[in-house]
């Protein structure tokens, strides 16, 4: 274990407690060890030489592509009301920004209309230290 692992497994320790965060690097360790051909289960399409090319070759052919392609720019901004009684007096009315399933890599119209959405969007900066 690398002086990075152990900042990583400090925090999660803090965050998830001692047993969960052991856990979840197991599952982490275990799952990469498959992707990359160790474990039982060693055969892996996605690590195959022409796998990409097979399956952009066929998404093409079915038209499947470029619907997947307009599909990744219809994002979403989803406004989403919590109330909580043991909501401590300071969070009260507080706004998260919470921003999951942006796959940067795949589509700069995606990223683009995030901006757009995001652009006069309020929400508080505030952070809490654990």
């Amino acid at each position: 274990m690398t002086a990075n692992d152990d900042d990583m497994l400090g925090t999660l320790e803090k965050r998830l407690g001692r047993l969960h965060a052991r856990q979840r690097l197991g599952i982490e360790k275990d799952h990469e060890a498959q992707v990359f051909g160790q474990g039982l289960n060693f055969f892996h399409l996605e690590n195959a030489t022409l796998s990409h090319s097979l399956i952009h070759g066929a998404l093409m052919l079915t038209g499947l592509y470029w619907r997947g392609l307009s599909n990744t720019a219809k994002v979403e901004l989803k406004h989403n009301r919590i109330v909580a009684r043991e909501l401590p007096t300071p969070f009260d009315g507080f706004t998260i920004l919470h921003i999951s399933d942006v796959h940067v890599e795949m589509s700069e119209a995606a990223m683009a209309r995030v901006a757009e959405l995001l652009r006069g969007q309020s929400h508080d900066s505030r952070s809490t230290s654990r």
